[in-house]
């Protein structure tokens, strides 16, 4: 019976799809508390995606989420560079509309122009090694021909960054004035002075001490007089946010020094590990430009938070029913799952899409609408 059920509800949903698509669109008059979905968009690289996490759940987005009860959008593309986001502000219109209706943007940009080809050159590439300990070898074997790299290509490659991330902001400003801009500093994935990390050969230190020099004076500007960039990567976001353009999350200054504890580095792999995303996590927050909502607030059936009642509604819905039965694990926040549970029966189910999809479409066709039986 309970099969059978079940296949008559999935059969009224895809029929009521069809049928309410065919329908104009309403404003929804939505039953339950009610408020303005407060919009995070999140732009940037792979630090943003959760890249190397074995649990997305992890990731500094995620957990952002879960702070705020309510989804955050996120744009950010793995191997993303300074240039290819400004190119995507003024190009893409899916991501201009996302700008134009944030309330609040995070950005983490510029590793990719200033780390990648410093850990993947002609001299010593990080993707030919499983393990710092080999990287660090080779460093040191290859040490006067790494430098001389370094000293020639990535200074030219600060100073694009720099140039491009100026421009970034000012795109952002142009598109929606009124949004609060967060900008990640770069942290340096190589400074691990601070770990316990139980390594004390001359290889690791080496890298390490490319780390506290060259390294540096890329992402932090001049040191001991030493002038390789006029203006660091991270020194000049922090000139932004002392300008009064954004807000400067100094995740380098929180992950100095505890690279071997806050990224993968151990596996020669620079992204961050859990612990890193969650230290992400807390400095975002402390910038005060993200409510933490304890309670969830919902408008029941508007899953997605847009202020009306839709089609998509009841496909986030169907969605997490289908994750949640496939063992895959749901990905609606505990307010959007209040949203979802139409019959209020605390699991959400095809019988809530429905439901979703028939208030949908009497009030598209101008009849009177309700979630009561």
């Amino acid at each position: 019976m309970k099969n059978r059920r079940t296949g008559r509800a999935i059969a009224a949903a895809a029929a009521l799809t069809i049928a309410a698509m065919t329908l104009p669109a309403v404003p929804a008059a939505a039953d339950g508390e009610t408020i303005v979905p407060y919009q995070v968009l999140v732009l940037g690289d792979s630090i943003s995606t959760g890249y190397g996490l074995a649990d997305s759940s992890q990731s500094y987005v995620s957990l952002l989420e879960q702070s705020m009860n309510q989804k955050v959008t996120n744009l950010a593309q793995d191997g993303m560079t300074t240039a290819e986001l400004l190119q995507m502000l003024q190009t893409d219109a899916t991501v201009q509309g996302a700008v134009a209706s944030a309330d609040v943007i995070l950005v983490s940009i510029g590793a990719n122009d200033v780390l990648q080809p410093i850990l993947d050159n002609d001299v010593v590439s990080i993707n030919d090694y499983d393990s710092i300990s080999d990287l660090a070898a080779a460093v040191k074997a290859n040490q006067l021909a790494f430098q001389r790299y370094l000293m020639k290509n990535i200074p030219p490659a600060v100073a694009t960054a720099n140039e491009n991330i100026n421009n970034i902001i000012l795109q952002l400003q142009s598109t929606n004035s009124n949004a609060k801009l967060a900008f990640q500093t770069v942290y340096d994935p190589a400074s691990i002075e601070e770990d316990e990390t139980g390594l004390s050969d001359s290889a690791i230190s080496t890298l390490n001490l490319f780390s506290s020099g060259l390294v540096y004076q890329f992402l932090e500007g001049s040191l001991n007089g030493n002038t390789l960039v006029p203006t660091g990567l991270n020194e000049n976001i922090r000139n932004q946010a002392e300008a009064g353009s954004i807000y400067a999350a100094d995740i380098y200054a929180a992950f100095k020094g505890h690279a071997w504890s806050y990224t993968n580095i151990s596996n020669a792999d620079v992204h961050p590990n859990a612990e890193g995303h969650a230290i992400i996590a807390e400095v975002l927050l402390a910038s005060g430009y993200l409510p933490a909502v304890t309670e969830p607030v919902y408008t029941l059936g508007d899953v997605d938070g847009d202020g009306k009642v839709a089609v998509e509604d009841a496909v986030a819905t169907l969605t997490e029913y289908a994750r949640v039965s496939a063992a895959l694990g749901g990905q609606l926040t505990p307010a959007q799952k209040t949203a979802a549970d139409i019959d209020r029966d605390g699991t959400i189910s095809v019988e809530d899409a429905v439901r979703i999809l028939s208030y949908y479409a009497r009030q598209s066709a101008g009849l009177d609408a309700s979630f009561e039986d």
